[in-house]
């Protein structure tokens, strides 16, 4: 209650240009709300801590005004953007790696030394308090992320597995940005084509579909499906094409 307080007596502005999710193609947009590996989140983070309204509300969307429990202190001045994550995802009963989302991204309209209030630019999914402030940058798609490349002999020996989708989906299907389990350390990198295979009942493998690596973390990769069979499913194979 006390950072809110102190937010009601800054001067905000609202009133604003166009927004950074009016310069995005829908592509980068699905590419800027894609399922995170858990290790990308902000540590040490500022988060948003209610909204400047009349009403107590838990959920935040486009257009709100959000209050956050840093200002000027932690380096947040009028104008910056920042993207809006929430994670790990607590999917009961499972166990391994762990995802993140990105709920939206927001602008800060107004500061003061130990709170500011940001403006919601856009929602990929519900914001709310305690989601966590990082910084805003226009996504970088690899040439060929609207399209399946077939080109390229699949390199089973290099072979990863889906981990999952938007909130731990164990299921995807074409044009999803899913997470997989090779990182950097792999030699992966953005660009690069993937084939996707299951095994079925220990017989031949049988091709899903196509993917291409969006981006590339220490311990996984986020990737979009260019083309899908069938539905994709968590531990389907994905196979990097190689020459």
């Amino acid at each position: 209650m006390r950072a809110i307080r102190a937010c009601l007596v800054l001067l905000v502005a609202v009133a604003s240009p166009a927004t950074a999710a009016d310069s995005l193609t829908a592509l980068q947009t699905g590419a800027a709300c894609a399922v995170l590996p858990a290790s990308a989140l902000p540590r040490n983070s500022v988060r948003i801590v209610g909204a400047q309204d009349v009403v107590q509300r838990h959920m935040y969307a486009r257009g709100d005004l959000v209050v956050i429990g840093a200002g000027t202190n932690r380096g947040l001045q009028r104008d910056q953007r920042y993207y809006l994550r929430r994670g790990p995802v607590r999917t009961y009963g499972r166990s391994g790696p762990r995802g993140a989302a990105t709920t939206g991204w927001l602008r800060i309209v107004s500061a003061n030394e130990a709170t500011a209030i940001g403006q919601v630019e856009f929602a990929c999914d519900g914001i709310s308090p305690g989601d966590s402030l990082a910084p805003f940058a226009d996504p970088i798609l690899p040439p060929g992320a609207e399209r399946a490349d077939r080109d390229g002999q699949p390199a089973f020996a290099a072979a990863g597995r889906v981990l999952f989708g938007a909130d731990e989906r164990t299921s995807g299907a074409a044009r999803d940005f899913l997470l997989v389990s090779f990182g950097a350390a792999g030699g992966i990198q953005p660009g690069a084509q993937l084939a996707i295979y299951r095994e079925i009942n220990g017989g031949p493998l049988v091709a899903v579909g196509e993917a291409v690596v969006t981006a590339v973390h220490p311990d996984a990769s986020i990737v979009r499906v260019t083309l899908a069979r069938d539905a994709v499913f968590s531990g389907d194979l994905v196979v990097p094409r190689r020459p």
